[in-house]
């Protein structure tokens, strides 16, 4: 492990080796899973005392508002994270991203909706994105403007996000203010060189389980379908705004780095944070470990950044 690792961030690293790889690993039943998934996320995942989440319905979808502490959002600003959360396709909810979510978007004084989008193997492709669409067009239609809206993901979810900016262009509907990452799984195929390199370095994900889901969530279509793995989608202008994350030992880890050079080439402007020493999707442990804290200010500050762009370019002027 890389020096200059808090020693909190290497506990955690190892617990994720010794406790939740082999767990889902083990663990072959879906209906299985959820439950002890939702048990481990209740017990390892923070929860602040002040996170709201509160039950909602955008575009015939259901989901979570999640908002955390005394509101901090500028009244007429209505800025919203349309998060799409992480767990393979098949697990995962507001139980384990809600809180999450709702810390990130207070500390960009905004809102974080986290879709309750549907889980395969039960609703396998396209019901995801399907869903994801329909929570934008949502967004809009209630009166979001595009510039107020950010869509971000985690592993998966990463992998929704980009499938669902790919439809939004395809749609000729308008681009959102920004797109994040974190620990992305652009590339079902798993066609990436750390799938190799990193296969025991890897702390949370076995690669035994990437692959059996990406089967279950793909329902027959080709793992390098575009529309399923978005690292093969074609970008005919320059992206919003971008902000990946990934960590340096993960399997995945060339899925950023490979969606980084395609934007980038694309005319993008993407930010990549780079993580030693941890494990997939690291910043969830909130305020656990530095390394955590570091990157969820910095996802919060990329927000910003975007969302009120006039005011940045001003504090940029004003320094010089």
């Amino acid at each position: 492990m890389a020096k200059g690792i808090s020693k909190r961030q290497r506990f955690w690293t190892l617990f994720q080796h010794l406790f939740e790889k082999p767990l889902i690993g083990a663990v072959h039943s879906q209906p299985l899973l959820r439950r002890v998934a939702g048990l481990h996320a209740w017990m390892c995942y923070p929860r602040p005392m002040d996170v709201r989440l509160q039950k909602g319905e955008v575009g015939g979808v259901p989901g979570h508002w999640c908002d955390l502490g005394t509101p901090t959002v500028t009244p007429g600003s209505k800025k919203v994270v349309l998060w799409l959360h992480g767990g393979a396709f098949t697990v995962g909810g507001v139980g384990s991203h809600g809180a999450w979510a709702a810390t990130v978007a207070a500390a960009s004084s905004a809102r974080a909706l986290l879709a309750d989008y549907r889980l395969a193997p039960e609703h396998p492709f396209p019901a995801a994105p399907d869903d994801a669409e329909a929570v934008y067009r949502g967004l809009l239609a209630e009166g979001y403007q595009p510039s107020d809206i950010a869509i971000a993901g985690d592993s998966a979810g990463g992998a929704l996000a980009f499938a669902l900016l790919a439809r939004i262009r395809a749609a000729g509907l308008p681009d959102p203010a920004a797109m994040m990452a974190v620990s992305p799984w652009f590339d079902l195929s798993l066609s990436g060189e750390s799938v190799r390199t990193n296969k025991r370095s890897e702390a949370m994900v076995p690669e035994s389980w990437l692959r059996r889901t990406a089967q279950l969530y793909a329902g027959g279509q080709s793992l390098d379908n575009p529309a399923v793995s978005p690292l093969f989608a074609e970008w005919d202008r320059p992206p919003p705004p971008t902000m990946l994350l990934t960590g340096e030992d993960e399997l995945l880890r060339d899925d950023t780095e490979r969606m980084a050079n395609i934007l980038s080439a694309a005319g993008g402007q993407v930010e990549v944070l780079r993580q030693a020493g941890a494990g997939h999707i690291w910043p969830v442990r909130m305020h656990l470990t530095p390394e955590a804290s570091y990157a969820n200010n910095q996802m919060a500050a990329f927000l910003r950044r975007a969302f009120w762009p006039e005011a940045f370019q001003l504090h940029l002027a004003e320094e010089r």
